[in-house]
C-alpha cells in the first residue's frame, strides 16, 4: 500500500502559508531535521502530530482518513464509528490493591495511619 505522503502534505502547507521548514520547528519545538525524517504519519506521536495540526493549521489525522479511504467503494468502517462520551460511574468508589514489605505486625498501624490521612483529605477508606 502507498503511504500518506506527510512531509509532502506538510511542504505543501508550509507553501500556502508562506512559511519556512524553520518556522514549523520553532512552532512545534522540533528540529528542522526531525520534520525531514517523518516518512510515515503511523510512526509519529499523537502529541508531535497534533501540534503539526495546529501550527500549520491543518488536520492531518481527518486527510489521513480520508487518504486510507480513497478509491474504496464504502466508506471504512472506522469512519462511521460514533464519538465515544465517557461518563463517571453510578458509584465513586475505586478499590485499590496495595503492597507492603515488612512485618505482618507493622500492617495494622500502616493501614491505620493510611486511613488517618485519607480522612484528613475528605477520603472514606473501608
Amino acid at each position: 500500500m502507498e503511504k500518506y505522503p506527510i512531509l509532502f502534505k506538510i511542504r505543501q502547507r508550509l507553501g500556502e502559508l508562506n512559511k519556512t521548514m524553520a518556522w514549523l520547528a520553532g512552532e512545534i519545538n522540533m528540529s528542522v531535521r526531525w520534520i525531514e525524517k517523518i516518512t510515515a504519519i503511523e510512526t509519529i506521536y499523537l502529541g508531535n502530530l497534533m501540534e503539526l495540526s495546529r501550527a500549520l493549521e491543518f488536520d492531518f489525522i481527518a486527510d489521513y482518513y480520508k487518504w486510507i479511504g480513497k478509491g474504496i467503494e464504502a466508506p471504512l468502517p472506522v469512519l462511521n464509528e460514533p464519538h465515544v462520551v465517557y461518563k463517571k460511574g453510578s458509584s465513586d468508589k475505586i478499590t485499590l490493591a496495595l503492597t507492603m514489605r515488612g512485618g505482618i505486625n507493622d500492617a495494622s498501624k500502616m493501614l491505620q495511619a493510611i486511613q488517618k490521612e485519607g480522612q484528613k483529605l475528605g477520603y472514606v477508606i473501608d
